[in-house]
């Protein structure tokens, strides 16, 4: 395991780590979701390695290590810029290899965006839990309000509503969530507002995607929307296979049932990356 910051196209300071394994078949970029970090997929990261996959993280601009207020991005085209840095790393590091990558819910979200702009860069995209809309409707004044706060103080933040009882049914997760100190609860105005315009353009994209595509959610999502994922899918070709679960929270990779929601990916791994 390395850690090391490397500085993205507008000189913010990005902290990442990338975990090796020997005669890996592809690598893995993973990005990760709102108030959260890199650290959070440890474990899932060494499911990848022990089937062949070096793997690479990042933690988003003002989120975990990484420079930045806390939930705060000067706009979408940020982040955009921050995935084009870390693939351009992962190229330079891993010449040979296939590029995958791996979004979850917000990370998912800019996955996509990115993804659907510039499919010649990676081989298949993975996506847990997308972000296109939120599964429970903001507050009134976020409705109301948020628009002219974007005008007028591009650069507030405010606390973002998600319950994070509703992320996992497991409980030792949720304990750790909760001592983390790296864990925030901001969002700033501006991009919390591009990121649900992003969504709704990536639901009315038509057409095949251009990379194979995965798309994992539950029906029991509290967080973010399972049928604006069913919408989206149901615009997609052959190359896009979705898979929903019943009874799973938002965070799958840490639900009690996190060794189906695995084979799956496992399985479908085995098809398209060779």
């Amino acid at each position: 395991m390395q850690s090391f910051f490397t500085t993205s196209h507008d000189n913010t300071r990005l902290f990442c780590r990338i975990d090796e394994v020997s005669n890996a078949k592809a690598v893995v970029l993973f990005i990760h979701g709102i108030s959260e970090h890199l650290g959070r997929y440890d474990a899932w990261a060494a499911r990848f390695g022990a089937i062949g996959y070096h793997v690479v993280r990042w933690d988003l601009r003002g989120h975990g290590k990484s420079d930045g207020a806390r939930g705060y991005a000067k706009n979408y085209e940020a982040l955009l810029g921050d995935i084009a840095h870390m693939i351009a790393l992962t190229q330079m590091r891993f010449t040979a290899l296939p590029i995958l990558l791996y979004g979850h819910s917000l990370g998912a979200n800019i996955a996509l965006s990115y993804s659907y702009a510039h499919p010649h860069t990676h081989s298949a995209l993975i996506v847990t839990s997308p972000f296109f809309r939120t599964a429970y409707r903001l507050s009134w004044w976020k409705r109301l309000f948020g628009p002219l706060l974007r005008l007028l103080l591009p650069n507030l933040r405010v606390r973002n509503e998600i319950n994070y009882m509703h992320l996992t049914h497991d409980i030792p997760t949720l304990l750790a969530l909760r001592d983390d100190r790296l864990v925030h609860r901001m969002i700033g105005v501006e991009i919390g507002l591009a990121l649900q315009e992003a969504g709704e353009k990536l639901l009315n994209l038509q057409g095949a995607w251009g990379v194979p595509l995965l798309v994992l959610h539950s029906r029991n999502d509290h967080i973010t929307s399972f049928e604006a994922s069913e919408q989206f899918c149901a615009h997609r070709g052959e190359e896009t296979r979705f898979i929903a679960y019943d009874k799973l929270y938002h965070e799958l990779h840490f639900e009690p049932e996190r060794d189906q929601v695995w084979a799956d990916i496992s399985a479908w791994l085995g098809e398209v990356i060779h």
